[in-house]
């Protein structure tokens, strides 16, 4: 783990479709082909949240609380409108860890 986020999106805030191919780079340079994966936790299952298939361009909605992807996959979301909290983790994750933690694996 390099880096946590705690995202907020505000009543009828839209989280924006985009992919993440400036994100921040790792503390060691090296190591930046390895920590372009996160787990994204969100606090419910109401908040539709969604990554674009690559191949269909379509988009598939998480309807779990936990997930992981590459950070380059383009993903974004729908207004709900109450206020809404997520968990975001960078880092490099071990199968293990992401199923101990039941993370839906979405890699393209």
């Amino acid at each position: 783990v390099y880096q946590v986020n705690l995202i907020t999106v505000d009543s009828g805030g839209i989280p924006w479709e985009h992919a993440d191919f400036n994100s921040m780079d790792a503390p060691d340079p090296e190591a930046s082909d390895l920590v372009k994966e996160f787990i994204h936790i969100k606090t419910d299952c109401d908040r539709p949240f969604y990554i674009i298939d690559p191949d269909t361009g379509e988009r598939v909605f998480m309807n779990t609380r936990a997930a992981w992807w590459n950070e380059n996959v383009w993903h974004g979301g729908l207004p709900i409108q109450r206020p809404t909290y997520t968990l975001r983790i960078n880092g490099k994750f071990t199968e293990e860890f992401r199923t101990r933690i039941g993370a839906t694996s979405i890699v393209w």
